[in-house]
């Protein structure tokens, strides 16, 4: 892993701890949009990207991490800090959110074990349970088992 690369997940890091430690929760999720839209605007190269970003704050958290991360390096290291992008920081901190919520999503609700999704043949008649879903036009049904607890949820997506 690259020295660049390091301080930018260190600095991701340190935004999303900030933004976990955010009370009320509104305000949390609201941030953490907030940050998600700026960075799918930094993916879309659109303009007016870097005004939004700062009228949201979402460059003044960046900014406000970058320097408590700055207080534990070195010269060369804070050096190099410093020479990172806050639209750097923000779409890793987006990719971090988006790897969290596909692992979160595969969880289940009851124990937090993950599911395995598991398909049922239904021959002309619907599988036991409510929580099966059909696939097209065919008689399989598909839905989530719970590898912990043995809890049928509906399959994502």
């Amino acid at each position: 892993m690259s020295d660049r690369h390091r301080h930018v997940e260190a600095l991701a890091r340190i935004v999303l701890d900030r933004l976990d430690a955010t009370e009320p929760r509104s305000v949390r999720r609201l941030r953490l949009a907030q940050v998600d839209a700026i960075a799918r605007l930094l993916r879309l190269g659109a303009e007016g990207t870097n005004a939004l970003a700062s009228e949201t704050g979402v460059v003044v958290i960046v900014e406000e991490c970058r320097d408590d991360y700055l207080r534990g390096l070195d010269a060369d290291g804070g050096l190099a800090a410093l020479r990172i992008d806050w639209e750097e920081v923000v779409l890793r901190v987006s990719l971090r959110l988006a790897q969290e919520r596909s692992v979160a999503a595969c969880r289940c609700s009851r124990c937090g074990a993950p599911t395995v999704e598991v398909t049922y043949r239904g021959r002309r008649r619907r599988p036991p349970g409510r929580h099966f879903r059909r696939i097209g036009m065919t008689d399989l049904y598909r839905a989530r088992r719970c590898s912990g607890c043995g809890l049928v949820q509906p399959p994502h997506g």
